[in-house]
């Protein structure tokens, strides 16, 4: 994994300002509606490709946007899918608060008794959510990089090779949260000293919007370096088969 390469690559490109000018303006509108951030999904798929096909300048153009708001919307649905038991986990839990109320016509100790099975509830969804979001923090990358490999949603959904591909690159999948938890670190940082005077809460509201493009290209350049990785595997299995 080229650490380096994945945070310097975006100002090489001549016209960095523009791409990931406009990626921060859908930023922006992700304040006012939801689907923005499917365009920066399939922006990162586009990032991806580039970087499996080993191009100097990967930074692409945002010159077709039917593509980029496909691509982004089928690693959408295909996240939506693998995020169902947390969703359904998550589900229980806001069910059990109501065994109370259910309850409030009954003695005390009912009532007790509920609400004590309301608690256990709880405790048991908040350690199986956590174990579900820990696994979701590898499982995502790899279904980005499937899908950026094969072009084809339905090959998300085959759990063996996502799976395998969470495995086999275990530790560069573990650089790239380390990366992300990093950068975020950073970016609330500046965004914290620059408003401590009035002139830099100005640069700091563009930085809300701009530094979290930066770092969702960034992880595409690392994503994308993975999945050079796997299609390089692939294409070493197909010689032989």
């Amino acid at each position: 994994m080229d650490f380096g390469r994945a945070i310097t690559y975006i100002t090489e490109d001549e016209r960095w300002l523009t791409k990931i000018g406009i990626g921060s303006l859908l930023m922006l509108a992700t304040i006012f509606l939801i689907f923005p951030i499917i365009w920066l999904i399939g922006y990162q798929i586009a990032i991806m490709r580039n970087v499996i096909a080993g191009k100097e300048r990967p930074l692409p153009e945002w010159d077709d946007w039917g593509q980029l708001f496909m691509n982004g919307l089928m690693v959408t649905i295909a996240l939506i899918v693998y995020t169902l038991p947390l969703t359904i986990l998550l589900c229980i839990g806001i069910a059990s608060v109501f065994l109370p109320i259910m309850g409030a016509a009954g003695s005390d100790e009912l009532i007790a008794v509920l609400g004590t099975m309301t608690a256990a509830v709880w405790i048991v969804v908040g350690c199986l959510s956590a174990l579900l979001i820990i696994g979701m923090m590898f499982i995502s990358p790899a279904v980005y990089v499937q899908y950026a490999v094969t072009g084809d949603l339905k090959a998300c959904f085959r759990f063996g090779e996502v799976f395998a591909i969470a495995r086999d690159h275990l530790v560069n999948i573990l650089i790239t949260i380390v990366a992300n938890i990093g950068a975020n670190i950073v970016l609330q940082a500046a965004a914290g000293a620059l408003t401590a005077t009035v002139c830099g809460i100005v640069l700091a509201l563009p930085l809300g919007f701009v530094g979290p493009v930066w770092i969702m290209a960034m992880l595409a350049h690392f994503y994308g370096q993975i999945g050079a990785m796997v299609a390089g595997n692939s294409r070493k299995a197909d010689a032989f088969a």
